[in-house]
């Protein structure tokens, strides 16, 4: 079953699930993409693959692979252990049960913004799906029991990309390049994936005249693809 995988892939997946460590071979998105092609295309049910790997059950399968269903400009910023403007494994795999996609991307963008825990996230949830209001109130019930947090701002959107094989390095540059801007301590991440992106600025940075006026809803995608264009041009 594992032997459909490189030599380096088993034993990449093999050390990066059932561990505790936060600096893994793979990421969670890097593993989740391993299962599904060994369950969706491969059509090895995933109790084989969890005996393979001498887990339990397939419970944390699953999970991996509900990351999948997540917005592909957040699948980048999920991450093993808890960090600012990241969304751990565990706050992802709950975010992913929201189903619809705008849901997803307003609890996802809350959560990096507040750093949630995955029982606020939770209780946001089983809030709405109880009735207990939309998401928005149900977020704000939430606020009302919790410490000050310091918060974060999330920015999603847009983007052309000369495919996913320069994904990558728009990434590394969209980065530099805010961090070139705001000072690197204010960016707390930055990511493209599949013509999206994202990225999290520290209250500081999105208080830097070089970029305030920039980080409308209406301005933020042309403010992105200037960056990208301006560094392109200067390689």
């Amino acid at each position: 079953m594992l032997d459909s995988l490189s030599s380096d892939e088993r034993r990449d997946i093999i050390l990066s699930i059932g561990t505790h460590k936060k600096n893994r071979r793979l990421s969670p998105i890097q593993v989740a993409q391993l299962l599904n092609r060994l369950y969706q295309i491969l059509g090895i049910s995933l109790n084989q693959i969890a005996q393979e790997l001498e887990l339990k059950d397939s419970s944390v399968l699953r999970r991996f692979l509900s990351l999948l269903s997540l917005p592909h400009e957040l699948q980048p910023l999920v991450s093993w252990g808890t960090l600012p403007g990241y969304l751990s494994f565990s706050v992802a795999a709950e975010l992913s049960k929201a189903k619809d996609f705008d849901k997803i991307t307003l609890l996802a963008k809350d959560a990096l913004e507040n750093q949630r825990s995955k029982e606020e996230l939770r209780a946001i949830l089983q809030c709405h799906q109880r009735g207990g209001g939309n998401l928005t109130e149900c977020i704000e019930t939430i606020d009302s029991t919790r410490s000050k947090v310091t918060h974060h701002y999330v920015f999603l959107g847009q983007i052309l990309t000369n495919g996913s094989e320069w994904e990558e390095k728009y990434s590394f540059e969209l980065r530099a390049m805010l961090s070139n801007l705001v000072h690197e301590e204010n960016v707390l991440s930055a990511a493209i994936k599949n013509g999206r992106f994202s990225f999290t600025l520290t209250e500081s940075g999105i208080k830097n005249p070089k970029v305030a006026s920039h980080l409308t809803p209406q301005k933020v995608e042309a403010f992105v693809t200037n960056l990208l264009t301006k560094r392109s041009n200067h390689e």
